[in-house]
């Protein structure tokens, strides 16, 4: 189950790739509050995990503003 959610995960990123949606100052990331160690959201309602790692290092590098925003994602 965890490959075909990281196989997910990096086809969303080569479609976004494709767009003009990475030309934004601001990205907006919804994740997964409960998907440890990947997203999750910490006692303290901040969000942690390797993917929140991996975008907040993208934004730094990007020199984009990363929003994350906590779900359930099931809508």
């Amino acid at each position: 189950m965890e490959n075909k959610n990281l196989k997910c995960f990096l086809m969303i990123i080569l479609l976004l790739l494709n767009t003009g949606l990475l030309n934004a100052e601001t990205i907006t990331i919804a994740h997964h509050k409960d998907y440890y160690p990947f997203a999750f959201v910490d006692k303290n309602g901040e969000s942690k995990g390797f993917l929140i790692d991996y975008w907040t290092l993208w934004g730094k590098k990007a020199n984009k503003d990363i929003v994350l925003v906590p779900s359930d994602l099931s809508h």
